[in-house]
């Protein structure tokens, strides 16, 4: 919501200078929630800007899942496993809560673009260079043939599957260590992911603004979808296999 206001005062100045009323449409907001940060290179002219928008999200959903599966454990989940005698049932339950906190969270993003935005999917080129610094949008677009409708959904499904590959990877490395350590591991990959432009740091994909649609040698949406899916395969693999060996009597202690 902090985002959609931000990008509104934005737009509302942007009109009072320029003359013309930009008032952004929906899918102006959404790319203002997804757009990321341009590639960032290194110099002594060009210091390092903090996506905040993107930080914001990520940062915001690790808090909220930090800490649960292992706090359930301890309590109430032992009681569970020992009743139903499914220590896997239990564990799917903690997969498909993190997966469920990702997807309310981009709902609500969804709903404050409609609720903010025009009815509409056209895109302010003003917008996004003044506010987002997102340079050559529409162009982009034209090159590679895509429709509005086309791009919101690509930036839609990456930015929701590099998340849950975030979540489900931070429960893991929670169940093997602690959930300080989950949460710093996933605030290190967040972080770098910003400052280095690279396909093997997750958080590359999530950012709209690095798509090689846009970006010379920027990040593959096919790559992106087989990491992140591989992240969440892996991590619920791991996670089961971890619970099925885990002393949950020790957990109560």
């Amino acid at each position: 919501m902090i985002s959609c206001l931000f990008l509104n005062m934005q737009a509302r100045g942007i009109s009072r200078t320029s003359g013309n009323l930009v008032t952004g449409s929906m899918l102006d907001y959404f790319i203002h929630f997804v757009h990321g940060m341009e590639r960032f290179e290194p110099s002594a002219q060009k210091a390092f800007q903090i996506p905040v928008v993107y930080m914001g999200i990520m940062i915001g959903i690790s808090y909220m899942i930090g800490g649960y599966a292992s706090k359930d454990l301890g309590t109430s989940g032992i009681q569970t496993m020992t009743r139903s005698k499914s220590r896997v049932s239990w564990m799917l339950s903690k997969i498909l809560w993190n997966i469920s906190v990702v997807m309310v969270v981009f709902g609500f993003m969804i709903l404050f673009s409609m609720i903010f935005g025009e009815k509409n999917l056209s895109i302010s080129d003003l917008l996004c260079q003044r506010v987002m610094h997102f340079h050559g949008i529409t162009e982009g677009m034209g090159a590679a043939s895509l429709s509005e409708t086309e791009l919101i959904g690509r930036a839609l499904l990456m930015a929701l599957l590099t998340s849950m590959a975030f979540a489900l990877l931070q429960m893991t490395i929670e169940l093997i260590a602690t959930p300080v350590i989950g949460f710093l591991w996933n605030l290190c990959l967040i972080f770098l992911s910003a400052y280095i432009t690279s396909p093997f740091l997750l958080g590359n994909y999530w950012m709209l603004q690095r798509s090689n649609i846009f970006l010379e040698n920027g990040m593959n949406m096919g790559g992106g979808i087989i990491a992140s899916l591989g992240v969440m395969f892996i991590s619920i693999v791991t996670d089961l296999w971890i619970i099925r060996k885990k002393d949950i009597g020790m957990e109560s202690k």
